[in-house]
């Protein structure tokens, strides 16, 4: 699967063997809560408590699955609920249990670090002399003094069927238990009828004495920043809130505020962070954000129904989920989860249905928002699933187990693009989902440590109904394997992108072109070379150059602004996921800017929110676009078809005129339109860098022109290299075809199976680079003609250098011609003559030294007997006699005497020549030895 899961932690593994053991370190206060009938503000006089177990049975609403409980049996004997958590893996959970030699019922309030280092037991916190709802809870650095929140449920005696719920919010002091006066419940806050939760400041009280710092958040009524020391305070730091979520990491406090009336449809919604650095706080964004899902929850009700899920960070009102994620170089998202529709009856049991959430990147001033059709599943669990978001290798990943997976790529290095998604039947499960179809309850796990120098150990997810805690990544296998096996080209570039700029897997190509090179097609390999540079350049630059590396390009996958702005045809993209329905919007690049550029935000360094990365839209600074260069620049990569021409009108032309100016052939062209191409590229390139780059880079432009070039030899060379180490098939287990690199009388069915392969993956890279203007090696050529002479029929080998996809060189076919005299076959001779046709003049020259051919003696010698002979009337029969047939012997030599070979063939022939071929043309008769050398295309 997509996902891997890896347990860090099990409530039955590290909690459920202590519940029960005998009290030896309880802490019991003196006296129980406070909950009389005038402190529960709101209710009627007459209100009775109900009992404990009715109470739990209808906590926070109507809803039955409002009390997420674990499955467990002992866990849900004892009501074992997680209230809270705190840095260094530390867990506060709460249970029901009788005391020792006594029938009663009490809670208990325990701390344990569920760290794999760490295997000592649970510690017991607090013990209260009843039986108490607990829905959060926190202690302070040095484990000295504990805060938890209650509800309580009480049904009125005149309105029997009405249900009041109260929340209450207590601190204790934990150091002495035998101290009645400090084990007693202070109420902190004050009674409400919505949600409480209680957190304290982690990192303050280092040593004893100092103060505490508790926050205690009421729902719908604000928070309060409690000083808890020698002399406590209470003040105010902000009031109506509709949502908040606690990032222990950070110090931070992300809340959902109405600028108006909550349950107003016009009310505009506001997205605040607030920081506790210093203990004091700080509001570090304050934005605007059209969040209409919120009025859908809260318009059509007359009060908030909560969900008590254990472990939960943040506030379930109404079944409202959204969730702040942190992405890696300060990226920030804010993700919401729409409302099913309003007429769904959870009786029914249709199948089918959709989930629509949004995802606010305020780092990239965007938002995008998607409706997932699954036709397939239930309509019960789509409408009662609550997405899980999470950050994981830079990706957002939006999650419910066998139902729901995104892979969103949405990180701060580049454009949000195209991405994986996958449901229904395709989606991981949880290893220990029980029962498999059970609906899962996903909460954060905290793995942030206190001083480990602001790095996260994580991220991790925890399931509120089994008790167990994943740290989650992503199957590099199955990627690998998603590659090999997708008809979809562009699921594998997706794969691809994913596999090298966010997991940095470098050995996907060696691994592909060893066991699968059929995988390697050229839009895959034009992916593979554009991110290998890119990656390389994004780890080895320096802080001061990230504005630099924002201008390369990144991928071939349409991103969205492009999109948006009608510069990239994502056409092949449109049904990648037809199950999807993505909406892309720009939100209002000055809300964004103007919630972060208060003069608050200068007063602290450091923090992830002073340099929270705003890049502008991408039509303001775009990356170099290697798809739109050719337009940019009015070059087209066009190849010259040569004339073709027999072998014998090649030998008249240079031989039979010298003084004729011959044409050019391919390999003495002035000018590889390729190479030009690539010049010019390159000088595009780095207008490009000097257009865009800030001011104080600019000098700079040229070093990182030379960077990048020197990076795609590099990376084209390594890829060459990976494509020549291809191992021996099992076909060809001598290694043949790497022995001998010059099989010119080889016919294609004799051909290696892995010479056939090399030169598909040559051609493929040849073709990508061609497309990308991308420099190959100066040995590729070489490779590849060697590939293509073993593999291709011979006219199709002469198409391919007709069409410049190859160019002989005059090594390559000085070896041809060693290979035709070997094998002396007239049709090896043939081939071999009109590749020498294609070289130039003084190629040839070069070639003839060597080449004994009988054919070419004769031509030679016929034409230095015409340089000698005085010219006679060129009859046709005459023409016949002289370039068919020589004199007899004896007249050729009386003729000849004293006569000087011409001047421009006395390297070439010899008297003896002469001689020999006189008499070998005397005694031989030939009908016509050109058509031996007719080579035509």
């Amino acid at each position: 699967m997509v996902l891997q899961f890896k347990e860090i932690f099990s409530l039955e593994r590290r909690i459920l063997p202590h519940i029960g053991r005998p009290e030896g370190a309880s802490r019991t206060p003196s006296e129980p809560l406070d909950r009389s009938p005038e402190r529960r503000a709101g209710d009627e006089a007459d209100a009775t408590p109900r009992p404990a177990a009715a109470a739990a049975a209808a906590v926070a609403g109507a809803e039955d699955d409002n009390l997420i409980q674990f499955l467990h049996p002992k866990a849900r004997e004892h009501k074992l609920r997680i209230v809270g958590q705190e840095l260094d893996h530390f867990m506060l959970y709460v249970y029901d249990t009788t005391l020792p030699a006594s029938t009663k019922r009490v809670t208990v309030i325990e701390i344990i670090n569920v760290s794999e280092q760490d295997t000592s037991p649970p510690r017991r916190l607090y013990t209260h002399t009843e039986t108490i709802d607990v829905v959060s809870a926190s202690v302070n650095s040095t484990q000295r003094l504990l805060a938890f929140s209650t509800v309580a449920h009480f049904q009125s005696v005149s309105e029997h069927t009405r249900l009041q719920t109260t929340y209450d919010s207590y601190v204790v002091d934990i150091s002495d238990p035998k101290d009645p006066k400090k084990s007693s419940p202070r109420v902190c806050g004050g009674p409400s009828s919505t949600f409480q939760r209680v957190q304290f400041l982690s990192g303050d009280a280092s040593a004893v004495g100092r103060p505490s710092h508790l926050l205690v958040f009421r729902h719908q009524h604000g928070i309060d920043l409690h000083t808890l020391g020698p002399t406590c305070t209470q003040r105010n730091i902000h009031n109506n809130f509709l949502w908040f979520q606690y990032d222990l990491h950070r110090k931070a406090l992300y809340l959902l505020c109405s600028s108006g009336s909550a349950l107003a449809s016009g009310a505009e919604t506001r997205f605040k962070c607030i920081t506790f650095a210093r203990n004091e706080p700080e509001t570090k964004i304050d934005v605007l954000l059209p969040i209409e899902a919120i009025h859908s929850r809260f318009s059509t009700v007359t009060g908030f129904t909560y969900v008590v899920r254990s472990g939960s960070r943040t506030v379930l009102a109404n079944g409202f989920n959204m969730q702040v994620v942190h992405m890696s170089g300060n990226g920030l998202c804010v993700c919401v989860q729409h409302a099913p529709p309003r007429d769904y009856d959870r009786t029914r049991g249709d199948l089918g249905g959709s989930i629509t959430f949004t995802v606010f990147a305020l780092h990239r001033c965007c938002a995008l928002e998607y409706t997932l059709d699954l036709p397939r599943a239930p309509t019960q669990d789509i409408n009662g699933s609550m997405l899980y978001f999470a950050a994981v290798s830079n990706l957002l990943v939006v999650y419910v187990p066998g139902l729901v997976l995104q892979l969103l790529d949405i990180c701060v290095d580049h454009e949000p693009c195209h991405h994986l998604g996958f449901v229904d039947g395709s989606v991981p499960v949880l290893p220990h989902q029980s029962p498999p179809g059970a609906r899962a309850a996903l909460t954060h796990f905290e793995l942030a440590r206190q001083h480990t120098s602001n790095k996260l150990i994580g991220p991790a997810l925890f399931d509120a109904r089994t008790g167990a805690a994943y740290h989650i990544s992503i199957d590099h296998s199955f990627l690998l394997s998603l590659i090999t096996s997708t008809q979809k080209t562009t699921t594998k570039i997706i794969a691809l992108h994913l596999a090298l700029v966010h997991l940095d897997q470098k050995n996907f190509f060696q691994h592909l072109c060893h066991h699968n090179p059929d995988a390697l097609d050229v839009p895959f390999l034009k992916e593979y070379l554009i991110a290998s540079v890119y990656m390389y350049l994004l780890q080895h630059m320096s802080q001061r150059e990230k504005d630099l590396i924002r201008l390369l390009p990144v991928t071939t996958i349409p991103n969205f602004y492009d999109e948006l702005a009608g510069l990239a045809d994502s056409s092949e993209y449109a049904n990648h996921c037809e199950w999807a329905t993505r909406r892309f919007f720009l939100l209002p690049r000055e809300h964004i800017v103007d919630g972060l550029a208060g003069p608050q935000n200068k007063k602290l360094h450091g923090t992830p929110y002073d340099s929270l990365t705003l890049l502008p839209p991408h039509i303001e600074t775009p990356r170099f676009n290697f798809d739109h260069f050719e337009e940019w620049v009015d070059v087209k990569p066009t190849y010259a078809t040569p004339v073709t021409r027999s072998a014998s009108s090649m030998i008249s032309r240079l031989f039979f005129k010298p003084k004729a100016a011959a044409a050019p052939p391919i390999a003495a062209k002035s000018g590889d339109p390729m190479k030009a191409l690539q010049a010019q590229m390159l000088t595009s390139f780095r207008d490009h860098l000097r257009r865009w780059a800030p001011e104080s880079l600019r000098e700079r432009c040229s070093e990182w022109e030379e960077s990048y070039r020197n990076q795609q030899n590099t990376v084209s060379q390594t890829m060459i290299e990976t494509i020549k180490s291809l191992p021996t098939q099992p076909q060809d287990p001598q290694g043949a075809a790497a022995a001998m690199p010059f099989p010119g009388s080889l016919e294609p069915d004799e051909t290696s199976e892995r010479t056939l392969v090399l030169f598909r993956l040559f051609q493929r890279l040849q073709c990508a680079a061609q497309d990308l203007c991308f420099p190959l090696s100066l040995d590729f050529g070489s490779s590849f003609l060697h590939c293509a002479y073993q593999s291709l029929p011979r006219p199709l080998f002469a198409q391919y250098v007709a069409s410049g996809a190859l160019n002989p060189t005059f090594d390559f076919v000085c070896r041809v011609v060693e290979d035709a005299n070997m094998s002396g076959r007239a049709e090896d001779h043939a081939f071999a003559m009109h590749l020498v046709s294609l070289l130039d003049a003084a190629s040839v020259t070069k070639l003839f030294v060597a080449w004994r051919h009988p054919e070419i003696k004769r031509r030679l010698a016929q034409a230095a007997v015409e340089g000698m002979i005085p010219p006679e009337p060129r009859t046709p029969a005459h023409i016949a006699r002289v370039e068919d047939e020589f004199l007899v012997l004896h007249t050729l030599r009386k003729l000849l005497a004293g006569r000087p070979t011409p001047e421009h063939l006395q390297n070439f022939v010899t008297p003896n020549d002469i001689e020999e071929v006189a008499l070998h043309s005397t005694t031989l008769t030939v009908a016509d030895p050109r058509e031996a050398l007719d080579w035509d295309i």
